[in-house]
C-alpha cells in the first residue's frame, strides 16, 4: 500500500514538473513572438451582409454562422509604428479574400477556384503591405464559399517578412512535434507490418493503430495549417485535412473489431464500420463531382463521430471487465483516454462554432494529445508483452532443459535420446555409437556409489569434449551412453573412437587415481541402408557393443 501511494505521489510530482516546464517554455516562446509582431485586434468596423458593427475587437467579434454568398467587410486604420517589409497575417475559413489599401486592391485569393466550383480552402494568408502603410485604411473582404464557414474572425498581426516563418513555427511548435511524431511513427509501423507480410490479429491491430495515427497527424497538421510550410495550395491542403479526418474513424473501428472479442460488440462495430465506409465513399464522390464539398457534411460526420465514440466506449467497458492481462489493460486505458479526448474535442468544436463563438480558434485541438497517449500506451503494452514473452520463453526453456537433461552428468537424458530418434529425418547421413563402462559395478562396490557417480560424470565429460563439434551425446541410463553423428563414413567414426581412447588412456596414466576408465563400444551407420531408422541403428550398435564387452570381459 505504501509503495503504491509513493508511486502515485512520484508520478503526480513528475506530471506537475512536466506541466510547469511546458508552461515556462510556452511563455518564453510567446514572449519571443509578441516582441516580433504588432496585434491588429481593436478598432475594426465589421459589416456582415450590410449590418455594421463599429469599433469592434476581432477577438470579441461574433455573429451568426456564415454561409455561401455571405459578404463580410473589415476596415481599420493601420497603426503608426513603421516596420520594414511589413507583412499582414490573417486566417480565413472557406472564403474568397480581397485586401485593399485606401481602396486600391492589394491582394486577392480564391476567385478562380470558386468559379471552377472547387474548394477555396482555409488557411493563413500573408499579405505584403507597402512601406508607407502607417495611417492608411486597410479593408479586407470575405466572400463565403461554403455553408457553416465561420462565426468569428481571428485576430490579425503585422510583422516583418523575415519573422513570418519563425513566428508561425514557434506558435505551433507543440503541434508540429506531436504531428510529426504521430505521422512518422504511423508510417514506420505500417511499413514494418507490410514488410513482414503477416496477417495475424496482433499485426492487424498494429496496422490499424498506424493508419489511425497517420490520419490524425495529417488532420492535425492540416487543421493547424502546418502543411502550409510545404505547400501554398489551400485547395489540396483542405482535401488532405477533411479526407484524413473523415477516414480516421475507420481504422479506429477496425482496431476495436480486431482487439475486442465480445461477439455482440463485434457485430455492431462491423455494421457501423460499413456505414462509415459508405459515408466516405459517397462524400468523396460528391466532392470530386463538385456537387457537395467536404465541409458541407461536417455536421453529419460529427453525428457519426459521436456514435463511433459511444460504440467504442461501450466496447472498451465490456472488454475491460473480461481482460485480466496487464498489457491489455494498458492499451485499453490509452484507448479510453483517447476516446475521452475525442468526445471532448468534438463537443468543444461544436460549442465554439455554433453556441459560444467568442475567442474562436477552430484549429486548436486536444485530440492529437489523446492519440499520442494512446500510441504511448500501445508501445508500453507491447514492451510489457515482450517482457512477459521473454520471461515465459526463458521459463519454458528452463523446463525443457530440466526435462531433457540428465541431472547427474548434465548431458541429454534418455527422453532427449528418444526425442532425437523420433525427429531424425529419414535418409539423412547418421551414425550411432553405443558406450558401456567396464567394471562399473566393481567401482561402486569397492569405492561406494558417490565414486561411481564421479566415474559417470567424468566419462560423460570426456564424451562431451570429444564429440562437441561432431554430434549429440546422451545417457540412455545406468552406465550406458550414446553418441549420434551426422556422418555415416565408417573411417570417420573409427577415427573419433580412436581419439576418445587416446584421451582415456592419457587420463588413466595420471597418478593417484582410484580407478581406471574402461569402455566397450559398438557403432552402426546408415551408409549401406539410408532408410534405416535411428532406433534400428541403435539396436544394431547395442548388439555390437555387448559383443565387444563380452570379448573384453
Amino acid at each position: 500500500m505504501k509503495k503504491n501511494i509513493s508511486r502515485i505521489i512520484v508520478n503526480f510530482m513528475f506530471i506537475l514538473f512536466m506541466i510547469g516546464f511546458y508552461l515556462i517554455i510556452k511563455t518564453k516562446i510567446s514572449n519571443v513572438i509578441d516582441n516580433a509582431q504588432i496585434p491588429l485586434d481593436g478598432n475594426w468596423n465589421i459589416t456582415i451582409n450590410g449590418i455594421k458593427q463599429e469599433e469592434t475587437h476581432l477577438s470579441q467579434s461574433f455573429f451568426p454562422v456564415t454561409n455561401i454568398g455571405d459578404h463580410v467587410e473589415l476596415t481599420t486604420i493601420l497603426p503608426a509604428p513603421s516596420i520594414h517589409h511589413p507583412t499582414l497575417q490573417l486566417r480565413i475559413y472557406h472564403s474568397i479574400v480581397t485586401a485593399y489599401i485606401d481602396q486600391v486592391k492589394l491582394y486577392q485569393y480564391g476567385t478562380d477556384l470558386y468559379e471552377k466550383k472547387l474548394m477555396v480552402g482555409s488557411g493563413y494568408h500573408w499579405i505584403a503591405l507597402p512601406e508607407d502603410y502607417a495611417g492608411r485604411e486597410l479593408k479586407i473582404c470575405f466572400d463565403v464559399t461554403e455553408d457553416n464557414a465561420f462565426s468569428s474572425i481571428e485576430s490579425m498581426f503585422l510583422m516583418e517578412e523575415k519573422h513570418v516563418a519563425r513566428n508561425f513555427i514557434l506558435k505551433n511548435i507543440t503541434e508540429i512535434i506531436i504531428g510529426t511524431f504521430l505521422f512518422s511513427f504511423g508510417i514506420l509501423l505500417s511499413c514494418v507490418v507490410l514488410f513482414l507480410g503477416k496477417t495475424g490479429r496482433e499485426y492487424r491491430i498494429l496496422f490499424w493503430i498506424a493508419i489511425f495515427a497517420v490520419s490524425v497527424a495529417l488532420w492535425m497538421l492540416g487543421s493547424t495549417c502546418i502543411l502550409q510550410l510545404f505547400s501554398s495550395n489551400l485547395n489540396s491542403l483542405a482535401y488532405i485535412e477533411y479526407l484524413s479526418l473523415y477516414l480516421a474513424p475507420i481504422p479506429m473501428l477496425l482496431f476495436a473489431l480486431d482487439a475486442f472479442d465480445n461477439k455482440r460488440s463485434k457485430k455492431t462495430i462491423a455494421v457501423f464500420t460499413g456505414i462509415m465506409a459508405a459515408f466516405n465513399i459517397c462524400t468523396i464522390l460528391l466532392n470530386e463531382l463538385n456537387l457537395y464539398h467536404f465541409p458541407k457534411v461536417l455536421t453529419i460526420f460529427h453525428g457519426l463521430g459521436f456514435c463511433t465514440i459511444a460504440l467504442t466506449t461501450i466496447s472498451v467497458l465490456v472488454v475491460w471487465k473480461q481482460q485480466n492481462k496487464k498489457s491489455e489493460h494498458l492499451i485499453l486505458q490509452g484507448f479510453g483516454i483517447m476516446v475521452i479526448f475525442l468526445f471532448t474535442d468534438t463537443l468543444r468544436f461544436n460549442v465554439d462554432k455554433y453556441i459560444h463563438p467568442k475567442n474562436l480558434d477552430l484549429s486548436s485541438s486536444i485530440l492529437p494529445i489523446g492519440v499520442l497517449i494512446f500510441v504511448i500506451s500501445m508501445i508500453a503494452s507491447y514492451i510489457y508483452r515482450l517482457v512477459q514473452v521473454f520471461y515465459e520463453s526463458a521459463e519454458k526453456q528452463t523446463l525443457i532443459q530440466i526435462a531433457y537433461t540428465d541431472q547427474l552428468t548434465k548431458i541429454g537424458n534418455r527422453a532427449m535420446c528418444e526425442k532425437i530418434f523420433h525427429e531424425w529425418e529419414a535418409k539423412k547421413a547418421a551414425a550411432i555409437i553405443n558406450f558401456d563402462l567396464n567394471h562399473f559395478k566393481e567401482v561402486n562396490d569397492k569405492f561406494g556409489h558417490s565414486t561411481g557417480d564421479t566415474l559417470l560424470v567424468e566419462f560423460a565429460g570426456i564424451l562431451r569434449e570429444n564429440y562437441k563439434k561432431d554430434g549429440f551425446v546422451g545417457r540412455m541410463g545406468g552406465d550406458e551412453f550414446i553418441v549420434v553423428l551426422k556422418d555415416n563414413d565408417n573411417s570417420y567414426v573409427e577415427k573419433t573412437i580412436a581419439r576418445l581412447m587416446e584421451k582415456i588412456e592419457k587420463l588413466n596414466h595420471k597418478e593417484n587415481r582410484l580407478y581406471q576408465i574402461s569402455t566397450a563400444y559398438g557403432y552402426c551407420t546408415n551408409a549401406e541402408n539410408p532408410d534405416c531408422s535411428l532406433w534400428e541403428m541403435y539396436e544394431s550398435s547395442d548388439k555390437k557393443m555387448y559383443q565387444n564387452k563380452t570379448g573384453r570381459c
